[in-house]
């Protein structure tokens, strides 16, 4: 797996000038809005699906077939594609909850114990966004595989449409709910999240994997 991960650090050297822009625009998404936290799951989410383009890389020229000559087998190359996105993800996120913890704290703006809690609120997300797009982008390839992408995420976005609306017509503001909660309570909440977000993650890895041993290259 090292040399897989080598290899799309490499690639990953290549969008320099990308990640270099999206950190500006997170940087004064800090600075000069309200709402900090936002930029760290914006910079998080995004570098977390770099895995996605390492793979349209791999698919480019029948690279495929080429590393599949190589000394490695399909289940490490579909086990390397989470690993690679969990490393940007939680790498981008660490830095930019540092970044915004000495933001906060220079302007006075909001208690670091909140914004740790409304950081790590995030790292579930990261792991369900890779859960769900890696099987879709392995299974139908880069083209068809953003389509049916955007078609998972439109549901989902339905389901918590629904979700919101339904909680609003019983009278219960989930908003509410989730700020009166004591930080006690909130960290246990988030520890779940991310127990059941990791289970849902180590089940796409296995369901990739599936998908990458049965495709022909």
């Amino acid at each position: 797996m090292k040399g897989l991960l080598i290899k799309d650090l490499r690639l990953l050297g290549g969008q320099k000038t990308f990640f270099g822009a999206l950190i500006v625009i997170a940087a004064g998404m800090t600075l000069f809005t309200e709402d900090t936290t936002f930029a760290v799951g914006f910079l998080a989410l995004v570098a977390s699906m770099f895995s996605l383009s390492s793979i349209s890389y791999d698919e480019m020229d029948n690279g495929n077939a080429f590393l599949f000559c190589l000394p490695i087998s399909r289940a490490l190359y579909a086990a390397e594609k989470y690993c690679f996105g969990l490393l940007l993800g939680t790498g981008a996120w660490l830095a930019a909850t540092l970044f915004v913890l000495c933001v906060n704290v220079y302007k006075r703006a909001a208690l670091p114990l909140d914004i740790l809690l409304s950081s790590l609120m995030l790292l579930p997300l990261i792991l369900l966004m890779q859960a769900l797009v890696l099987p879709f982008d392995l299974k139908f390839g880069s083209e068809r595989g953003r389509i049916a992408i955007l078609g998972a995420l439109g549901l989902l976005v339905l389901l918590g449409v629904l979700a919101v609306k339904g909680a609003e017509a019983a009278g219960i503001d989930l908003a509410a709910v989730l700020d009166s909660l004591p930080p006690l309570n909130m960290g246990l909440l988030i520890a779940a999240a991310l127990l059941v977000s990791l289970v849902l993650w180590l089940l796409s890895m296995r369901i990739s994997i599936s998908i990458v041993k049965k495709k022909e290259f």
